[in-house]
């Protein structure tokens, strides 16, 4: 027979992927063990239970790692940056979970980082599950990964994912210390995107290709410039070298099937009409072969100063 405590923990459970700890219940370990044996829950170790029933999911696996850790613990490095939506899928097979308390075991269900310095205000909530916010998720990833990647983030969690230049810098003045890795790529990237002029990038492929002409010893162009005549606005545009060469990158989102191309072959005639040309590129293009696409690059630049001259 279900009974109303089984519902409440039901409910806990439900909250939380079909996962829970038994020190969120008022069960103990003889009346867990009788549901154990009814095959109502599962005795996943430590404490931890698994409502029958439930799929499993990769949120589950997260709330696993969060119950086995201590409290105010959050989800954290890149499984935080999937909870973000923040571009990227490195590892989402692992779980990582950030705590500010003392370590007495090894964890079972999650890397689980140890750090000095957790404030409530570094912690969010996403989909109902603690986690790091943007700008600590970002800090703690500069340890391991490398400063183009890190760069994509802050672009991103500036851009689009509601993280506030503000909440940028506070967080690196207050982790940014002399010796720890991920330090100097922070401090220089965040410097460099309060520079008044400074344009986020809006895609992972703007990056790559930004990456690629610092790479190549190309000029950088302007970024995501509104293009026009006198009568009428045309479009923004990815990037821009003045006077009259457009780069666009067609990502697949945006640039894929019959009706996209024609949009896009439409928009490109009208830069024409006002003496501008357009270079499209593609995420092969620019990843997958960089070096013949900056010597493209390169070609039509020297091809429209010389026309200019």
């Amino acid at each position: 027979m279900t009974t109303t405590l089984d519902r409440d923990i039901a409910e806990i459970a439900r909250a939380q992927h079909g996962v829970f700890a038994l020190r969120q219940s008022p069960v103990d370990s003889d009346a867990a063990r009788q549901r154990v044996d009814r095959g109502r829950w599962t005795d996943l170790g430590r404490g931890l239970f698994l409502v029958a029933g439930s799929p499993a999911t990769w949120r589950q696996e997260l709330w696993l790692g969060l119950l086995e850790a201590p409290p105010e613990s959050a989800v954290s490095h890149w499984p935080a940056a999937q909870l973000h939506r923040l571009p990227g899928d490195r590892r989402l097979d692992e779980v990582h979970v950030l705590t500010s308390v003392d370590l007495d075991h090894r964890a079972r269900h999650s890397h689980l980082h140890q750090t000095r310095h957790l404030p409530p205000e570094h912690v969010t909530t996403v989909d109902g599950i603690p986690c790091t916010t943007i700008a600590r998720t970002i800090f703690d990833l500069a340890r391991t990964e490398s400063p183009k990647w890190i760069g994509i983030l802050l672009d991103a969690g500036l851009h689009r994912r509601g993280m506030t230049a503000e909440q940028m810098v506070d967080t690196t003045l207050r982790l940014a210390k002399r010796g720890r890795t991920g330090t100097r790529t922070m401090r220089n990237l965040v410097a460099e995107r309060m520079d008044p002029s400074y344009v986020p990038t809006e895609s992972v492929l703007e990056a790559e290709f930004v990456a690629l002409c610092r790479a190549y010893g190309l000029p950088e162009p302007e970024r995501q410039v509104l293009l026009g005549d006198e009568h009428d606005t045309i479009g923004r545009v990815d990037f821009f070298y003045r006077p009259d060469l457009v780069i666009e990158l067609d990502g697949r989102a945006f640039h894929c099937g019959p009706a996209a191309e024609a949009r896009d072959a439409q928009r490109d005639l009208r830069f024409c009409t006002i003496g501008v040309g357009v270079l499209r590129l593609t995420w092969h293009e620019v990843v997958r072969d960089p070096a013949a696409t900056a010597r493209r690059v390169r070609r039509r630049l020297e091809r429209s100063r010389s026309v200019g001259s």
